[in-house]
């Protein structure tokens, strides 16, 4: 059937899967996304926040969202359609891209976190203020995740880009670098705006690999178990994990550890991987306790402190975890928080959090090496 025909089609986001279970999305609405540019008004500093969609959060929590300096609201620009927008169109004609690929409508949720009031705020800095921001970027993730699940989402995630606004010509580098502070210059890490915001997506479908959090046959009632370290759950690599990498690690206290880990390739550009593992076995990122919380926000803070010697960082954070609907066993997942550091000589353009925290290939690096020169500032 034409497309002219049904010019609706056009309007919403899909999804090919290929048959070796890879994906890839098509995304109208992200193409329409405004860069900002030197000069303008924010869109998400406090004047313009009377233009912006209602927050989304419940009544019951506002108060603390405001109070923390947050604001939680639809993307303007989602990677996804609602399933309100993909019911109303025939979508019985979509074009098909072949006969080793399958195409979807893509339907989820895509969300924005405006992480702080202040326009500039130093990530790698000490102070009160920095401990303060984690604590609430912590809080806030935690939110996005649960409303997305309380909408009946499969699946969710959450993920951030940090580069900076201005650019500068480096006599080592052929392209333009960008600058967010005067003493450190950043590569682009694929945002878009430089006022400190994060990005959460729940889906309608659970990505393969990500499936496979909790394919495995093992029971976890019988492999539930504690160690000298606190709850182990048999048979999970990320259980084994963070016991292995608690003598290498950059930083740690009594619920997680920080580490290096594989080098993710593929779809993210990045030469190095900063792993937070829980040391207890946990399934998802949201159900974490308060106490666990303010360790997270304080074990984040001081591993960026880290990644503060370094000069010319730019940073994507991911958190990634199994699904919260599944024919499988959800409690067998064991979630990940991940930092990327973007620097000089070995970092191409991002394309963004989103591709990568729902399929990416990975492999090994000279992990032991990059821990030292991480702690001396030598990236």
């Amino acid at each position: 059937m034409p497309k002219e025909i049904y010019p609706e089609l056009d309007g919403i986001a899909k999804i090919i899967f290929a048959i070796d279970g890879s994906i890839a999305i098509l995304s109208p609405s992200r193409a329409s996304k405004p860069d900002y540019k030197s000069g303008e008004e924010c869109i998400f500093c406090p004047p313009s926040r009377g233009s912006l969609a209602n927050p989304v959060i419940g009544k019951d929590l506002l108060s603390e969202m405001n109070e923390r300096g947050l604001y939680i609201m639809d993307n303007a620009f989602p990677t996804f359609s609602s399933q309100e927008k993909v019911a109303s169109i025939d979508t019985r004609y979509m074009p098909h891209p072949g006969i080793f690929h399958d195409l979807k409508p893509a339907v989820g949720r895509h969300l924005v976190m405006i992480e702080t009031p202040h326009h500039k705020l130093n990530p790698f800095s000490d102070s009160r203020e920095t401990t303060e921001y984690y604590r609430n970027l912590v809080w806030g993730y935690i939110q996005m995740l649960n409303f997305l699940k309380d909408q009946g989402y499969k699946w969710g995630g959450v993920g951030k880009n940090r580069n900076g606004v201005e650019t500068l010509k480096m006599p080592f580098f052929s392209e333009l670098v960008r600058l967010f502070f005067p003493n450190y210059g950043v590569l682009d890490a694929g945002s878009s705006q430089p006022h400190p915001h994060s990005q959460a997506i729940g889906l309608s479908f659970v990505p393969n690999k990500l499936e496979e959090l909790v394919k495995s046959s093992f029971e976890y009632e019988k492999f539930l178990a504690k160690d000298s370290e606190g709850d182990i759950l048999a048979g999970c690599s990320n259980c084994l994990m963070a016991r292995e990498y608690i003598s290498k690690t950059l930083v740690s206290n009594k619920y997680y550890t920080v580490f290096v880990a594989e080098v993710p390739f593929g779809t993210n550009p990045y030469h190095e991987e900063i792993r937070v593992y829980p040391i207890n076995h946990q399934s998802h990122f949201e159900a974490m306790s308060t106490e666990q919380a303010l360790a997270l926000a304080d074990i984040l803070h001081k591993t960026m402190a880290i990644l503060g010697k370094n000069k010319d960082i730019g940073y994507n954070f991911e958190v990634r975890q199994g699904p919260w609907i599944s024919e499988y066993d959800i409690r067998k997942s064991h979630w990940t928080f991940s930092i990327y550091p973007a620097h000089d000589r070995k970092t191409v353009k991002h394309i963004g959090f989103i591709p990568h925290l729902i399929g990416a290939s990975i492999i090994e690096s000279d992990t032991d090496a990059l821990r030292q020169k991480i702690l001396d500032g030598r990236l």
